[in-house]
């Protein structure tokens, strides 16, 4: 129990002489006086700049109104216009002539 008791005096006076020590050193870096005291003090009175309102931002135009998707092409199909030889085989229908697009 002694060494426990004695180790524990011997931290506290070696924490209390690190205490003792940082502060005579803040002491005596306090009374060094770099920088001289005024003999006056004066209270400065700020003002700020004035300045104009903003304008509002005009509103922006919507995505959907001012870019259309591109239209899909016309997919055709590929089948030659041949004549039907029996009324029994299959063949492709014509397409109707495209529209001009302008």
């Amino acid at each position: 129990m002694d060494a426990i008791l004695q180790r524990r005096m011997e931290r506290a006076a070696g924490l209390a002489l690190v205490v003792a020590l940082h502060m005579a050193g803040l002491w005596g870096l306090m009374s060094l006086r770099i920088v001289p005291i005024p003999e006056e003090i004066v209270t400065l009175f700020v003002e700020p700049l004035r300045t104009e309102p903003r304008p509002p931002e005009p509103p922006k135009p919507s995505r959907n109104s001012a870019t259309r998707p591109p239209e899909k092409p016309v997919q055709r199909r590929l089948a030659a216009e041949a004549p039907v030889r029996t009324p029994a085989e299959p063949v492709a229908e014509s397409l109707p002539p495209a529209a001009p697009t302008a």
